[in-house]
C-alpha cells in the first residue's frame, strides 16, 4: 500500500486504536490505488530506484 491506514485515520480524524472501520478503509485504500494506476496508465512501485545517468 502506498497510503498507510494510519495516515487515512488521521486525515479522517478516526482514533488510531479504533478498528471498527479498518475493513472499509482497506477497501477504500485499495480502490484509490487501482484508480490512480488506471488514471496514470502506469504501474507504481513502492521502492525508489537509484539510477545513474551519464551525461
Amino acid at each position: 500500500m502506498f497510503i498507510d491506514k494510519e495516515q487515512v485515520k488521521r486525515q479522517c480524524r478516526i482514533e488510531l486504536n479504533d478498528s471498527s472501520e479498518d475493513v472499509l478503509l482497506d477497501s477504500y485504500i485499495a480502490a484509490v490505488e487501482q484508480k490512480t494506476i488506471a488514471h496514470l496508465n502506469r504501474n507504481l512501485y513502492k521502492a525508489s530506484v537509484d539510477a545513474a545517468c551519464d551525461i
